[in-house]
């Protein structure tokens, strides 16, 4: 059907997410979990797919998990890929 956007009109039209530190940081372009979560309601709907082509730090996984959707996420650096194998299975356990 039709989409119709924002999809949740409850989020504010400012967004503003404390940063992680450098020290805490997986990959220097890293978002909070929290602002993607909310960039996931506007935009989608639980039971929706989202692609991340650049996933550096596989924080897209985490907020479509905790909004009910599927994620496909893709990085051609295996330093990051191998930190998501281990954060996710470590979170499965």
């Amino acid at each position: 059907g039709k989409r119709h956007m924002p999809y949740d009109l409850s989020i504010p039209d400012l967004l503003s997410y404390k940063r992680k530190s450098a020290q805490n940081r997986i990959h220097e372009a890293e978002k909070p979990v929290e602002l993607i979560q909310d960039l996931i309601k506007i935009a989608g709907k639980p039971g929706d797919i989202g692609l991340d082509i650049f996933a550096g730090s596989f924080n897209f996984i985490e907020a479509c998990f905790k909004q009910g959707c599927h994620a496909i996420t893709i990085d051609k650096n295996p330093t990051f890929v191998e930190h998501a194998r281990q954060r996710f299975r470590a979170q499965l356990m």
